[in-house]
């Protein structure tokens, strides 16, 4: 890999004013992440980690279907307070993204976030 884990977490705060945070995980465990600067987490620590192995939970329950709809790209959920995004890396990584409500979260993730990774070699779809 060509960039650390935390420096690509460093990178995709830095491709967007609406990026909250990014986070690295593997194996449900969170390896790796950035808040924006001078932004209050909405999760406690222990919380993110749950969040993570829920994310995680539910990209396994989606494989099966895979077959007919194609592999999954990135998860969506917009929240009273924030838009997330979990996206499936290669060899069981998984980044969760944060966004401000007002953003435009599918150009961001496609258009900046997305080539990121495939640029490091963790986005192989």
């Amino acid at each position: 890999m060509p960039e650390s884990v935390q420096a690509v977490c460093d990178r995709i705060l830095s491709l967007d004013r609406a990026v909250r945070f990014a986070g690295m995980a593997n194996g449900g465990k969170i390896v790796a992440s950035k808040y924006r600067k001078g932004l209050a987490p909405l999760l406690t620590e222990k919380e993110s980690e749950l969040s993570v192995v829920q994310s995680t939970i539910r990209m396994l329950l989606r494989k099966p279907l895979e077959e007919k709809l194609g592999g999954m790209v990135y998860a969506f959920a917009r929240y009273g307070n924030v838009k997330r995004a979990t996206i499936p890396l290669r060899d069981d990584w998984t980044l969760m993204v944060s966004f401000d409500l007002e953003s435009e979260h599918d150009s961001v993730i496609m258009g900046k976030i997305i080539p990121l990774l495939r640029e490091n070699g963790l986005y192989v779809k």
